[in-house]
């Protein structure tokens, strides 16, 4: 770890996978080293599965796709990834 202490936004980011790449090895030593956010942030898992599986199958399959690829775009974005060939 750099020393930088982890926030709660950056744990946030972790589970959304729009955490820069530069800061996912630390906040992933803090896990392991922190039982209590580990597990918080294994709850905001089960969490935000939990509330695609009961979503996404509402949406028409258009809008599937185009929410997997905007979702793409922003991970990609968030963890300061060149942009996808369109």
């Amino acid at each position: 770890m750099n020393g930088t202490p982890v926030t709660e936004s950056e744990l946030q980011a972790y589970v959304d996978g729009c955490l820069p790449v530069a800061r996912r090895a630390d906040v992933e030593t803090h896990l392991a080293q922190h039982q209590d956010d580990a597990q918080r942030v294994d709850a905001y898992c089960r969490h935000t599965a939990a509330l695609r599986a009961a979503f996404d199958p509402l949406l028409p399959p258009r809008c599937r796709c185009a929410c997997s690829r905007v979702r793409e775009k922003v991970q990609r974005r968030c963890a300061g990834l060149p942009r996808s060939p369109r």
